[in-house]
């Protein structure tokens, strides 16, 4: 019966994890995603070629996340929700290895519900970043073959199976280094591990040589042309401000149980004792073989860590250390400090081992019951973000940079050049009718009631002057907001046109307004915001007005009140 208990509790962060992306996750390219873009422009032209996915972005060499990325684009037409499920699949995976690790040398059940703080731990919603943004997938890849390599080496000295283990930790070392640079940890780590190996001498020396040789040649074809990206001297700030860098690496550390930066960096600093402690007891009983693959888990990421923190620190401060997409990495430290208590705790029954391990578990859990809260909360306003950016994406063309700019990328020109190629290709918001797209006013049959609602106008110069809005020629865009109800059938609205001279512009429906719902007394008023940014028409007289859909967008308002603007 424990058993049973601990396989469903142990199962349930992770089905909970899959409900989180269907919840909130929206296909939408936005951000560094947009190298993709790329690619499947190259693919389409005949120019890719295999050394396309090998090219370096930022400090990465990303080969088999993009190449991975390409194919599953290929099938689904660049569904980023199926890359974010796919991510999970990776959580999965090291959940399965790290409970095979955890199983070793004891069968008792009550060591099996002892595990399921490490699957609310692998699943939290901490990292929400990583598990709603597709283009993740990289940092999935370096946690998931990070951990499955080291655990291969770790059998490769206790079973009949164990060149084939090692053959296997070669490989997904391989796949870990060349989906993101922290990868490459893994070789001086997989080395210390071989090390404490229980192999016979003579196969020790070989596999150590072979693990250094392939390691050494992977870390020289990573390099090879590589061209350093961002702040140089931010590696060396860290060094010389210690203070800094200890804040900003115990903020990693602790940031993978707690929201806030001042308990994160308490959270990091009792870590870090915790560790010693472990590593102190072990190695004072002598059982660093038997450890060895926590061990090793623990080095490597602190070794992550590290070098976030001397990459990051510098140029962005401690702060930055909180970013939810490095805690996939952190996660690890905490698994592999719980798992050496655990063992530590049934291996030497006192007080202080189970008291260690008791607190622990107790912060494990309770970070995994504010996580959920936290994370449905910013996994609404994330899906809210990403629903504004896919709608200014599948309307690109009538869209301003500053829109584009604002949801998509730094740089609108990086749109203008590779949107047409997802839209050739039909992939992404491309890929078929979505729900912002609006019916023509032609097939609706308008509604002589009015409607409810409120506009304003913003733009770079307006100013009102008379009955009209005053907008210089030299403003690229204006900018609509308010808000829009159906009111005779007391719902929000079923889309917003923006109407300028008879050129109709789908506006962004759904905004949360909460005011404009307790104004009304009307809960179903929440989601009725909307926005629009217009390119600035010619220079003369023009007429702006709001055309609103009902709720089954069967008809639509006709506009009440027209707003002259003057271009000049």
């Amino acid at each position: 019966m424990v058993g049973f208990v601990s396989l469903v509790l142990i199962l349930l962060p992770a089905a909970l994890a899959l409900l989180y992306v269907r919840s909130f996750g929206v296909s939408v390219v936005f951000s560094d995603a947009w190298s993709m873009a790329r690619t499947f422009g190259e693919w389409s032209s005949g120019t890719l070629t295999l050394s396309d996915f090998f090219d370096q972005h930022n400090e990465h060499r990303m080969f088999f996340p993009k190449a991975v990325e390409f194919l599953l684009g290929r099938i689904t037409g660049y569904d980023n929700v199926a890359e974010m499920y796919l991510i999970q699949v990776c959580f999965l995976v090291t959940l399965a290895v790290l409970f095979l690790a955890f199983r070793v040398g004891t069968r008792s059940s009550w060591l099996l519900l002892l595990f399921v703080p490490i699957s609310f731990l692998v699943f939290s919603f901490r990292q929400y970043e990583n598990m709603l943004w597709g283009f993740q997938i990289s940092f999935a890849f370096t946690q998931t073959f990070g951990v499955l390599a080291l655990f291969l080496l770790y059998v490769s000295g206790r079973g009949r199976f164990g060149k084939g283990a090692f053959v296997a930790a070669l490989g997904s070392a391989t796949v870990a280094s060349f989906s993101n640079a922290q990868g490459l940890f893994l070789w001086p780590v997989g080395l210390l591990l071989l090390a404490v190996s229980p192999l016979e001498k003579s196969a020790k020396r070989v596999w150590i040589l072979i693990w250094t040789l392939v390691g050494l040649a992977e870390w020289i074809a990573y390099f090879a042309d590589f061209a350093r990206r961002g702040n140089s001297s931010s590696l060396s700030y860290a060094l010389y401000h210690p203070i800094v860098g200890a804040q900003y690496f115990s903020n990693l550390l602790g940031s993978s149980l707690f929201w806030r930066q001042n308990s994160a960096f308490i959270a990091g600093l009792l870590l870090v004792c915790l560790a010693l402690v472990s590593l102190f007891v072990v190695y004072r009983d002598k059982k660093l073989s038997e450890y060895s693959f926590w061990l090793s888990l623990l080095l490597y990421s602190f070794l992550i860590l590290g070098s976030i923190t001397l990459g990051r620190a510098g140029e962005f401060g401690p702060l930055q250390a909180m970013a939810p997409r490095y805690t996939s990495f952190s996660i690890l430290a905490v698994v592999a400090i719980y798992a050496v208590l655990v063992k530590v705790a049934f291996d030497r029954r006192s007080t202080t081992n189970t008291l260690l391990l008791a607190a622990l578990s107790g912060a494990i859990l309770l970070s995994a019951a504010v996580s959920y809260q936290e994370g449905i909360k910013v996994g609404s306003k994330e899906r809210a973000t990403r629903e504004k950016a896919a709608f200014v994406l599948s309307t690109y063309e009538t869209q301003p940079d500053e829109a584009l700019t604002e949801t998509l990328h730094p740089r609108a020109r990086v749109i203008r050049e590779r949107a047409p190629v997802l839209q050739s290709l039909g992939y992404n918001v491309f890929s078929g009718p979505q729900d912002w797209d609006l019916p023509p006013l032609s097939d609706l049959y308008p509604i002589s009631s009015p409607a409810s609602s409120a506009t304003s106008i913003t733009g770079d110069g307006l100013r009102q002057e008379n009955e009209s809005i005053i907008v210089p020629a030299k403003a690229s865009f204006i900018k609509l907001t308010g808000w829009a109800v159906d009111a005779g059938n007391e719902s929000a609205a079923g889309g917003v046109y923006v109407d300028i001279d008879g050129e109709l512009f789908p506006a962004f429906y759904g905004v949360e307004r909460q005011d404009i719902a307790d104004s009304f007394g009307m809960p179903s008023y929440r989601y009725s915001g909307f926005e629009r940014f217009v390119p600035v028409p010619g220079v003369g007289a023009h007429e702006l007005s709001i055309v609103i859909l009902t709720a089954d967008r069967e008809g639509y308002y006709p506009p009440t009140r027209k707003v002259a603007l003057q271009v000049e």
